[in-house]
């Protein structure tokens, strides 16, 4: 019995969030409007903001950012790179580093405050995100932005799980299992299991 539904995808939030939530009897929560909220919070003015090139190309960051921090400037960078970086564990040394320097060195020029981790693949590569932006600049994380976005929802409805049993957990993928259950293990710090393909 489904009571909530998370769109934990920076590019489907971006471009088909709308679609996805129409006519769905529960709660459907995207990671744009907790992560502009939380970034609004947190920056001084001038915002960065680093996404999948489609997602950049929505605005839809920017209009949410917008309505929370309308004073606030916004500069972007299309990050294509990041994802596979994060997807096969090349989270540290040489290559992502200067991949990541490459990418935030003209958004740094705009001497933005705050960065926005706009794909939840990209809090994999904080470290080497936050030593590219430096010391000063704020990341925010959009994966624990819509993390705490998802509890909130979950308290409102009565949801809050207060059994001490460990939850059982199901993954159900249209893609390849064993990629998922590889991938899936470095987002979750665990194994996971088991990971069934569904036919869609």
């Amino acid at each position: 019995d489904i009571k909530a539904i998370v769109v934990a995808c920076g590019t489907v939030s971006t471009n088909a969030f709308e679609e996805v939530k129409k006519d769905c009897p529960v709660p459907i929560i995207g990671i744009v409007e907790p992560t502009a909220k939380k970034a609004a919070g947190a920056t001084k003015g001038k915002i960065g903001l680093i996404a999948t090139s489609a997602a950049i190309r929505s605005g839809a960051y920017e209009r949410m950012i917008s309505e929370h921090a309308p004073q606030s400037q916004v500069k972007s960078a299309a990050c294509p790179l990041f994802v596979p970086l994060a997807e096969e564990g090349w989270l540290h040394g040489t290559v992502p580093r200067q991949v990541a320097a490459a990418y935030l060195k003209e958004l740094l020029h705009c001497d933005i405050d705050t960065l926005v981790l706009g794909c939840t693949h990209y809090p994999l590569l904080r470290d080497v995100i936050q030593a590219a932006a430096g010391p000063d600049i704020t990341l925010v994380d959009s994966a624990r932005a819509t993390s705490l976005a998802v509890a909130e929802t979950l308290n409102g409805l009565g949801l809050r799980r207060e059994d001490p049993a460990p939850p059982r957990y199901i993954f159900l993928v249209t893609d390849a299992p064993d990629n998922f259950a590889r991938v899936g293990e470095r987002f979750l710090g665990r194994a996971i299991s088991p990971v069934e393909w569904v036919d869609v």
